[in-house]
């Protein structure tokens, strides 16, 4: 794939490239990346800090503020067009790969020592909202998800 530039959303002076880079009209070059502590990758345009993942959504995935971006191989440095995707902020934090608790493989299912079997659970207008226990992680698994279509 070709790099393909687009106008900046947020400034009619600069460019956004679909491998993720920002290019200044006004001084024509290429903005330097600046990865902050989160190892997202951010450029300040007009005094103001812009991250580029969030630039390359808006200017070819039409990211609308009320949506986030997903980086789809996980990695906060790579703002190729082709590895972002709009998401909802539910589907942006249940992405089963990139799962931080250890209990379990899957998103909203913990396995409960005392009750030796796995719970499901989801949250709904933000209040956790338990869906039972269950013998099976897979099976704990498959209610969290019918559960999520639910709400979806």
């Amino acid at each position: 794939m070709e790099e393909e530039f687009r106008y900046c959303s947020t400034s009619k002076n600069y460019l956004v490239t679909s491998y993720g880079r920002v290019f200044s009209l006004r001084y024509d070059k290429f903005l330097s990346l600046t990865q902050g502590k989160s190892k997202y990758k951010y450029v300040t345009i007009d005094g103001k800090k812009e991250y580029v993942h969030r630039l390359v959504g808006q200017s070819f995935l039409f990211l609308t503020k009320d949506k986030y971006i997903d980086h789809i191989d996980g990695d906060r440095e790579n703002n190729n067009v082709s590895n972002l995707r709009v998401c909802t902020n539910r589907e942006n934090g249940s992405f089963d790969n990139r799962k931080i608790s250890k209990t379990s493989q899957y998103t909203g299912v913990y396995f409960n020592i005392p009750a030796n079997k796995y719970r499901a659970q989801i949250r709904l207008d933000g209040k956790r909202v338990y869906l039972g226990f269950f013998t099976s992680e897979f099976d704990a698994h498959i209610a969290y998800q019918n559960a999520l279509k639910q709400i979806l």
